[in-house]
């Protein structure tokens, strides 16, 4: 215990004896006491000074710990090999995909999805069920090509996600998981991050007014400049909800020609939501749309509908064709409608 408090001890001692040794001098009328006053103010900045170097020489050493790991990561090989020079298109539109035989497992794991195999029209709007592990949010991870399938390709217009210049690629797909960034900006600024390229105000309040953002950011002391987050001073922190329609936000500024949304909507209130997806359905008319939720409401409307267990696809179709064949995705659509309808 005491080792912690032996340097400031130390310190205490050394200026009393500094300070000390000149007292008698002053006392006898040698020093004034004026000089007296100086030396002392001097030993005093001296060990002020002193004590700064040594905060900063640790905080120096901390912070090179930190760098250590930093550079160690960079370091990591690459999972993900692009091709050189990668293809890229003409045009920034809705493109066709496509999963051919499509497996994938994680090292040392199972297979997570096993034999996938379905086609997404340009334009098209594709809802993804099915229970919790079932693969749902492994198959988006492919198609953004966080990970390769270990068997089988994913076709996009054609050619082979491998062969397609990953930085070109991600100008065609938005993205909203459910565990989103946070971004401690302002409000503003964490809208305009959809597409940085383009900075739009009236863009960027439609997109607010579209995702039901607009209602609680009017309420903000400093309404689209205010600060978010409890990290810097007059930051203000929102509801789980409230950061979840700032994301929406920032996917509606986007625009991507291809919206993949995981649980867009799990904090968000059942009126809000009905708004938001109305809303969501009219800006995407003609472009491409993914949609993994647990809320039958929010993807009846889809175009087409694929229902994962065990990560194989055991049903595809459009909820009258669900329905009519009764199978698991009807049986859980009538399970949860039992909750609401008597």
């Amino acid at each position: 215990m005491f080792g912690i408090y032996f340097p400031t001890v130390l310190e205490v001692v050394v200026l009393f004896l500094l300070t000390y040794s000149r007292l008698g001098a002053t006392a006898a009328g040698i020093i004034s006491i004026g000089a007296f006053t100086f030396f002392s103010q001097m030993l005093d900045r001296v060990s002020f000074g002193a004590q700064r170097m040594v905060n900063g020489f640790g905080r120096i050493y901390e912070n090179n710990l930190y760098v250590g790991y930093y550079f160690d990561v960079l370091d990591l090989p690459k999972v993900i090999k692009e091709k050189v020079p990668g293809h890229e298109f003409a045009e920034i539109a809705p493109p066709k995909i496509q999963f051919i035989n499509v497996n994938f497992g994680y090292p040392d794991g199972p297979k997570v999805l096993k034999n996938i195999s379905f086609e997404l029209k340009p334009g098209e709007h594709l809802a993804i069920v099915g229970p919790n592990g079932a693969g749902k949010t492994t198959l988006t991870k492919l198609l953004l090509r966080f990970y390769d399938p270990t068997e089988g390709q994913i076709l996009v217009n054609d050619y082979d996600l491998r062969d397609l210049k990953l930085s070109h690629w991600y100008k065609f797909i938005g993205t909203l998981f459910q565990d989103f960034v946070k971004f401690m900006l302002t409000v503003k600024d964490n809208i305009l991050l959809g597409n940085s390229d383009t900075i739009d105000e009236r863009k960027m309040r439609e997109a607010a007014r579209k995702s039901g953002a607009a209602e609680f950011i009017e309420e903000l002391p400093k309404k689209y400049d205010q600060r978010l987050g409890r990290r810097f001073e007059e930051g203000i922190e929102l509801s789980h909800g409230q950061w979840q329609k700032l994301a929406l936000a920032r996917a509606f500024y986007e625009e991507a020609p291809v919206l993949i949304l995981d649980e867009p909507t799990s904090a968000i209130d059942a009126e809000a939501e009905a708004k938001i997806f109305d809303n969501l359905y009219k800006v995407y008319k003609d472009k491409s749309l993914i949609l993994i939720s647990h809320r039958f409401s929010t993807v009846k409307n889809a175009d087409k509908i694929i229902v994962l267990q065990n990560g194989r696809i055991t049903e595809e179709g459009n909820h009258e064709s669900l329905m009519k064949k009764d199978g698991v995705y009807a049986r859980m659509f009538r399970k949860q409608a039992s909750g609401y309808v008597e």
